[in-house]
């Protein structure tokens, strides 16, 4: 990551070798269909503070959305007042931060030193 100096001081910048290999893009959620490769995955997403202003049963259809191109490795990052509803499958593995539940590489740890599997019901 490049740090800003000057007038860009507390900003960052991806380097080129992020850049290279992550793809930008925006998406209107709301679309029915996405204008994307049909077979394309998201191994990350952030969708923070955006889905709590959807009406729930369009929050739903756009979370079933991105879990089918969610690969079993991927996470999702949402805020804290999104709500994922009666989602399952999923888990959390840090606050905010999840994975489907196959995702068995991913683990959360507790204060004690244990791993916690918190399923997101």
């Amino acid at each position: 990551m490049l740090r800003g100096m000057g007038a860009q001081a507390g900003k960052m910048k991806a380097g080129t070798e992020i850049r290279d290999v992550v793809t930008f893009r925006r998406l209107n959620l709301n679309d029915d269909m996405w204008s994307l490769d049909p077979h394309a995955q998201f191994d990350v997403v952030f969708c923070r503070n955006v889905l709590m202003y959807f009406e729930p049963g369009r929050r739903d259809r756009v979370l079933r959305k991105i879990l089918t191109r969610l690969p079993p490795r991927g996470y999702l990052f949402l805020g804290d007042a999104e709500g994922l509803g009666a989602f399952e499958g999923l888990r959390m593995v840090a606050p905010s931060t999840y994975t489907l539940k196959t995702n068995t590489e991913a683990h959360r740890p507790r204060s004690d030193g244990d791993a916690d599997e918190k399923a997101v019901r």
